[in-house]
């Protein structure tokens, strides 16, 4: 059973349903000054009470509060808003609702429109920006596509993140930067690539233990053993064994080491 204030509430829809459209016209027209609503042209700045925290005029506006300038639309256009729409000020207003300054557009659409009039700074005008055009062009012009670690090298050389720097690669951020990648390439040395094998500063084994350990297994060794051997896990075995890690290793075992390395009980040839 519904309690007395959703009682009301339905009630009142129902009667701002009922509403008329020349009523709704009145009672908004009530919010404007008469000097404004004389000047066809200009602009009519909202005077009602209500006003929401982006600056623009709300209205109840059958059963519902809205934008003022929405409202405005909806009263002197007597349509609907198309979904995905926004009403868009062309005096840049926001407290306007003449409807001669109101006019449709995609949420895009009020973006670029903020770009162009410049409400809206980007790429070096930002204030959150530490870079220029000038800087952006010249990382654009010496990345060169395909060689190891560029992004790298790049954020390391001008003091930005890697996540800046992929960005602006690729073209996500600093979309009218059309620079060219490569045009202008640097003589700056490749980024080196991380240390490997027994220079990796977390290796425990050492080549002649790589090369121990794939001699050992082809003749016969288990995973199980030479882990316990070596002290090592035995998906690092495994990935020896198989050639998946230190590649830069031949994969053919050298002659003769096994014995030496293992009793002959330890030894099972297969």
């Amino acid at each position: 059973m519904r309690n007395r204030k959703q009682v009301e509430a339905a009630i009142a829809a129902r009667q701002a349903d009922a509403e008329d459209l020349g009523t709704i016209r009145r009672r908004f027209l009530g919010m404007i000054s008469m000097a404004d609503r004389q000047n066809q042209d200009g602009c009519w700045i909202w005077q009602g009470g209500h006003q929401s925290a982006a600056g623009y005029g709300m209205f109840w506006y059958r059963g519902r509060t809205i934008g003022a300038h929405r409202a405005s639309w909806l009263i002197f256009n007597e349509g609907e808003i198309p979904p995905k729409h926004v009403v868009m000020h062309k005096c840049d207003d926001r407290m306007c609702v003449n409807p001669r300054h109101l006019r449709l557009g995609t949420h895009r659409d009020n973006m670029q429109d903020a770009v162009d009039k410049g409400r809206i700074a980007f790429g070096g005008r930002s204030a959150r920006t530490s870079l220029d055009e000038m800087t952006v062009a010249a990382m654009r012009g010496e990345f060169i596509p395909g060689r190891y670690g560029e992004l790298t090298r790049i954020a390391n050389k001008y003091n930005v993140k890697l996540s800046t720097v992929s960005m602006i690669i690729h073209g996500n951020n600093w979309k009218y930067s059309r620079v060219t990648l490569g045009s202008d390439p640097s003589s700056d040395p490749a980024h080196k690539k991380a240390a490997s094998g027994a220079n990796h500063y977390k290796a425990k084994l050492t080549e002649e233990n790589v090369i121990d350990i794939r001699t050992a297994f082809a003749l016969g060794q288990s995973y199980e053993k030479l882990a316990l051997q070596y002290g090592v896990a035995k998906p690092t075995i495994a990935g020896i064994c198989s050639n998946r890690t230190w590649t830069n290793l031949p994969s053919t075992p050298r002659r003769g080491v096994g014995p030496q390395l293992f009793s002959s009980q330890e030894i099972h040839v297969a």
